[in-house]
């Protein structure tokens, strides 16, 4: 861990982009400043800046780290880092970073080569939910009635399922609507 985070500094030292402060403001400028390097396929750039705005407190910008760190944008892969730092987005208020944990957790981990934690992407998702998000009503949703990562439990399920409608009618709801009628018939 030490060596790749001394690698790291390394790489942004040669890249011209300072890991200390004050690359960016605040918290908010640094996920700006992300969202731009992003944008202009400057990969190294936006992870150092995500990883500042994470550093500031930005849940936002800790759930783009545990992205790069998931994808191997701007840093090496690595599944253990990604989830680090998705969790850690979650805990600090990203709606999104809490659904990315979720289906870190329940699905995706699996399929790049990683380990599954059905229990702790519902505890994620409960989180996202709690806070409004969603998808992660949506994710829960799915995993209460199909009992991943807890107690199957159809009536949860289906109150997860209208809270995501009632959060978002045009992109989650329709969505919502189709994987109701798949688990139950309905």
């Amino acid at each position: 861990m030490k060596k790749l985070k001394a690698l790291a500094l390394l790489s942004l030292a040669i890249t011209g982009v300072a890991f200390a402060d004050p690359i960016c403001n605040s918290a908010d400028d640094c996920f700006k400043k992300t969202d731009d390097a992003i944008g202009a396929k400057q990969f190294d750039k936006a992870f150092a800046y995500a990883t500042v705005g994470c550093e500031k407190g930005s849940g936002d910008s800790c759930a783009a780290v545990g992205l790069f760190y998931q994808r191997g944008f701007g840093v090496e892969k690595n599944l253990t880092e990604s989830l680090k730092y998705l969790e850690k987005s979650c805990h600090l208020g990203s709606g999104k970073g809490c659904a990315t944990a979720t289906f870190s957790n329940v699905y995706l981990n699996e399929k790049l080569g990683g380990q599954t934690n059905p229990k702790k992407g519902v505890e994620m998702a409960t989180i996202g939910c709690d806070n409004d998000n969603a998808l992660s009503c949506f994710v829960l949703g799915i995993a209460q009635i199909q009992g991943q990562g807890t107690k199957k439990n159809i009536d949860q399920g289906s109150a997860s399922f209208d809270k995501a409608c009632a959060l978002d009618k045009e992109t989650v709801c329709p969505q919502v609507q189709k994987v109701r009628n798949a688990l139950l018939g309905k």
